[in-house]
Order: C-alpha cells, then structure tokens, then sequence
C-alpha cells in the first residue's frame, strides 16, 4: 500500500440563499493499489447552506468535518472518508484500486450535526443536515486527483415558535436516521420527535428540524402534548430540499389554526383518557368505586351491581345461568347502573385492543405507592394506570398489590366470564368464575 501524493479537490456547493424568513414561503434569513491507503487532499472551495451560523453557510473548515465519497469509475465502486485537519489539509482514507482518466464518476456526501460511526457509517439526528452530489466526477492520472461535485440539501428545515414555552412530541416529519456509505442508503424515522421550546427571544423557538414530510399526500404534521392532539395540514413547498422556514405552534390559550383533539375529558362527571384505539373506544381514568386512578375502588361479582361481604357460589345471581353479553344492561352492568350516559363494561374483544402490542405498552410500575399496570397508547402517548387491586373470595380480599382482575362484559358458558388478569410477570385474559369479586373499569363510545 502507498500513498498516491496530493489530490486537488475542487467542491462547488451551489445552494439558494434567501432574505427573510416566513411561515409558508420558507425563505431564510441570513493510490493506485488496491488495500487502504491514507493519503491527503488539498481541498480548494467553499460552502454555502441554508446560512445563519454553520460551517454550511459559510464558515471556514473545522478539524473533524468530514465528505462521504463514493468512486464509481471502473469495475467496482471505492468508497473514502476525506476528514479535514487543524493544518488546513483533507486526509483521505479509501479502499480499492481508482480507475485513470478523466469525468470518472463520483458521489460526495456531507452531513451536519452528526455522528462519525466510520468511514462508511453516518448516525444522524432530527437535528442533522443532509447534503448529496450524485453526479459528481473525478479525474486520476495515476498520482493527482481532481473531484468536482455540487452539493445541495437533500432535507428542508422548520422550527416551531410560540409565544410560551411548552413541550410537544412531533409525527408527520420524518429524519434521516443513518447512512450507509457502502450501498448509499439513508434509514428514516417517522416515529415522535421529542421537542421543547428552549430558547427565548422575542418568542420561544425550538432548534430547526430538518427532514421531510412522512406523507406528501398529506402533509399533516401533528403536535401531541399530555391531553391533545394538535394537527395542521402545510403547502408542500414547506419542507422542500434546501428550504427553510418556521411553524407557529399551538398554546393552552390559542390554536393558532390547529385543529385539535382532546385526549381527555368527562362524561356524566366521569373522567375518560382517549388512547386513540382502532375501535375509537374510551378508557376511565379509575374503577367503579374509586376516587383517584391508584384507589382500588370497589368489587363486584358479574352481572351484579351492588358489593357484598361473602363472594361465593351460593351468593351469586347469575353463575350457572345461560347470560348474554350484559355491556350496557343496566340490570347486570354496574358501570351503565351506577355512571350512566353510555358507560359499560368493555368487551372481551376490547381487553384484547388494549392488550395488543401495536396499540399500547404494558408498563408494571409503582404509582403513589401502589402497583399496577401504566398502559400507555403508542399513537399518542395518552395513558391509564389499571392498580393491582387483588380480588375478593367468599370473605377476604387476596392478592391486592400483587395481581389485578378486571371483569368484561363477555359471558362463557355458564358458570364464568372474562376477566383481564395481570401480575407483574403477565397479563392477559381468562375465564373466571362468576361469583369471585373483582374490579371494574368502564368505557364509554
């Protein structure tokens, strides 16, 4: 292996530079042996971005900064990391044999804000800019090589302002998440971004977000705090390549043209959290019976809607009888006799939405001093917390702390009923005998 002397490397960044900076119009303000061989590179040119103060807007070359390029001439493709150092020269670090001649084709990669994984792996942020040269080429005589290339943003920019400060998790934009410099392959994520308002100026603003819409069909971007869900549909020009602008956030006080989904609320003085379910349906905050979502509240054998003191075969009105489903009976159905309005009893089938892994996380945790499951939705972030209440069995009250048992409103044969039962290792659905006492947690449409 050897070094192959000095390269002359000739980059043109050719980006639009703009005045000012609006919601909608985006402008913004202003070796010849094949093995690896390091070699250096005088680099000669400049770069210029979407401006504001980054090395893309016109800044001078720090120790570190890195170009991705890809040799495509000949029978296979080299690829090299060219890493700039403090005295002013471009180290090149490559692997293969380059084909002589002139216009032989190359690509040239430069990111911002981001991770040097190794010469061919990038890790990249919401916060990392993308730029790409695809047409780029290269000329080799066996000692000099000359590149040229023009790169230009391969994502657009926003960033959020408002007038308060105020947290949101954000969908709808997707970021670049790695590169693959061997097969030239960028990861994306679509899935939340976690922002908060930092920096206070005039307004409070977030740092700028590059990447591109998840749906250009679309365009909906979403902004999802505690209890609500905030979306708003932009032109497509908003997050063109090489683009810049901001979007005005929602606040507690103004929707600022949001439309907005409220993720909690009560019917008939009760409280619901929406964790937005496929079946569209409404979890209660707490049990029939309790004051806080951590109270147990009270037990009831199925299809019963009053609480006794012995829980057994002998005491119960429905076990051994043929039932259909009783939701929404207000003769068997304690949440529809005892809240009203179009509470019930979940299903069988709706325990089973809310246990499925695509629509929720089961989390086994300590809230106020008391264990159970934290269910959390993964569309919105919106949760419940289900306490491990135990159950009552003919006198006692067994296993509060340690499992939970919820009834449904789904009858077996004629001796027991659905239950949703978890402990901290588990949950899931059985069938449980009628008579036992167990909790209660409604759901409305």
């Amino acid at each position: 292996m050897k070094n192959i002397g000095t390269l002359l490397m000739l980059l043109l960044f050719a980006l639009t530079a703009c005045t000012n900076e609006e919601e909608f119009s985006l402008p913004q303000p202003g070796g010849n042996e094949s093995g690896t061989t390091t070699c250096r590179m005088i680099f000669y040119g400049d770069v210029a971005g979407y401006g504001g103060a980054t090395r893309a807007g016109g800044h001078e070359w720090k120790e570190g900064d890195r170009l991705y390029i890809r040799f495509l001439g000949g029978s296979s493709t080299i690829t090299g990391c060219a890493e700039y150092s403090a005295t002013g020269s471009w180290n090149l670090s490559y692997s293969g044999t380059f084909a002589e001649g002139t216009d032989q084709k190359c690509e040239v990669y430069y990111f911002e804000n981001a991770t040097h994984k190794s010469n061919t792996q990038v890790e990249l942020t919401a916060h990392s800019a993308v730029y790409e040269c695809t047409a780029g080429s290269y000329s080799f005589n066996g000692e000099d090589m000359g590149i040229s290339a023009q790169l230009s943003p391969k994502t657009g920019r926003v960033r959020f302002v408002s007038d308060s400060e105020r947290s949101f998790t954000l969908s709808g934009i997707s970021c670049y998440t790695s590169f693959n410099l061997s097969n030239k392959t960028f990861t994306s994520s679509s899935s939340a971004l976690e922002l908060s308002t930092a920096q206070q100026g005039a307004e409070y603003s977030t740092g700028y977000v590059y990447g591109f819409y998840t749906d250009e069909n679309t365009r909906e971007i979403k902004l999802t705090t505690d209890d609500a869900r905030y979306a708003r549909t932009f032109p497509l020009s908003m997050l063109q390549a090489g683009k810049s602008g901001y979007i005005t956030a929602p606040t507690t006080e103004n929707n600022e043209g949001w439309g907005v989904t409220p993720f909690t609320g009560t019917l008939n003085g009760y409280a619901w959290v929406d964790l937005e379910l496929p079946s569209g349906l409404k979890w209660a905050t707490c049990n029939v019976g309790a004051s806080s979502p951590e109270d147990y509240g009270n037990y009831y054998a199925w299809g019963e809607t009053s609480t006794k003191s012995d829980y057994s075969s002998s005491t119960s009105s429905t076990y051994d009888k043929e039932m259909s489903d009783i939701g929404g009976n207000a003769t068997y159905d304690v949440a529809r006799k005892l809240w009203g309005s179009s509470w019930r009893l979940p299903t069988m089938a709706e325990f089973d939405e809310l246990m499925d892994s695509d629509n929720c996380i089961w989390e086994w945790t300590t809230q106020s001093g008391v264990n159970g499951y934290k269910v959390t939705s993964k569309i919105n972030g919106a949760s419940i917390f289900l306490p491990a209440a135990g159950g009552r069995y003919d006198t006692s009250l067994e296993y509060a702390g340690s499992n939970g048992d919820y009834w449904s409103s789904t009858p077996g044969i004629t001796i027991d009923a659905c239950v949703l039962s978890f402990h901290s290792e588990y949950h899931n659905s059985f069938w449980g005998y009628r008579y036992y006492g167990y909790s209660v947690r409604p759901v409305c449409e």
